[in-house]
């Protein structure tokens, strides 16, 4: 039996992690870069993927000077890029079973 642990931090704790204030995280929000749980920033909770993937968007704004809108889309493409080797991993791995045979 596996269990599936679930992790989630506040706002400030985020912001914390990630050395914003609280404005820029909820401007990082605000583009739906992230989604964290919860209506109202004060009730929010991120889990740690979230915090992984602010974290990037910060780096990219940062380093990049980009505007949080460019962030996001910069953000969506490589998690697609991540998404798509993974899945090209599993159908190369799934491929050479039967060519090895």
């Amino acid at each position: 039996m596996q269990t599936e642990y679930a992790i989630s931090i506040d706002l400030i704790s985020t912001c914390e992690a990630i050395g914003l204030e609280k404005h820029e995280l909820i401007e990082i929000v605000s583009h739906g870069i992230i989604e964290p749980g919860g209506f109202d920033p004060e009730d929010w909770a991120f889990d740690l993927h979230m915090l992984s993937v602010a974290k990037r968007a910060v780096r990219l704004q940062r380093d990049l000077h980009l505007d949080w809108a460019a962030v996001g889309l910069v953000v969506e493409l490589i998690e697609e890029r991540d998404k798509l080797i993974q899945e090209n991993n599993v159908l190369r791995s799934q491929l050479s079973k039967f060519v090895d045979e």
